[in-house]
């Protein structure tokens, strides 16, 4: 029913915004091992989730197959190029399993529009259809982890450049240091040699053992 299909992309929609949420906390405190926890438990949620919506909306009968490709491009943002292409294999699995399962019925159909259409009733069509969404699978899965790759390179590279300046500035800011030391020790040295030389005009008076004037 369309109740029970918007309360499905509801939970769906709440579980990526919970989730998103949970990501930013735990990157903060930087535990890579609760990060990676995370992104896995919500990548086989989305499946679940994707596939029961898939089935309730008609299987090979309605679009919703479109919904595999968040979790794709997903997977290339948290995993990488590699991630993209095993997530890409296991949506189209997935797609054609049930295209299958439903064709036999080994899973009972639901029909999108209440009456047997020619997508499901011949196989060879209904293959036609899953195979070619599953090639487009991979294809936004190799473009995606490729963007990924660029991105992860392009925040690498930045992130070598913010080292390189905090590294110059540091050495800017020990030259400094040590030009206000010598500064400070040659403003004594200067007031040194200055002292003396205003007491130059002053009398010097030298004494011998005992005490007598032996020069002035």
């Amino acid at each position: 029913s369309t109740s029970k299909m918007f309360f499905l992309l509801f939970v769906y929609y709440l579980l990526n915004i919970l989730f998103k949420f949970l990501l930013k906390k735990i990157e903060k405190n930087n535990d890579v091992k609760s990060l990676s926890i995370i992104a896995y438990l919500q990548m086989i949620l989305e499946l679940i989730i994707i596939m029961i919506i898939m089935h309730n909306a008609g299987g090979i009968e309605s679009i919703s197959f479109t919904f595999f490709f968040m979790p794709i491009v997903a997977a290339a943002f948290l995993f990488g190029s590699t991630g993209s292409i095993i997530m890409a294999f296991i949506c189209s699995v997935l797609f054609n399993l049930s295209v299958l399962l439903e064709y036999y019925g080994i899973v009972p159909h639901i029909f999108r529009y209440g009456v047997e259409t020619l997508e499901f009733a011949n196989i060879d069509i209904a293959l036609t259809k899953s195979i070619t969404v599953s090639i487009f699978y991979f294809v936004v899965g190799f473009y995606g982890g490729y963007g990924s790759k660029l991105l992860f390179n392009r925040e690498k590279m930045v992130m070598e450049k913010t080292n390189e300046l905090f590294k110059i500035n540091k050495e800017l800011d020990n030259k400094i240091n040590d030009l206000n030391l010598e500064r400070k020790k040659t403003e004594e040295a200067h007031n040194k040699t200055a002292a003396i030389i205003s007491n130059l005009a002053d009398p010097i008076i030298v004494l011998d053992k005992d005490n007598k004037i032996s020069l002035i």
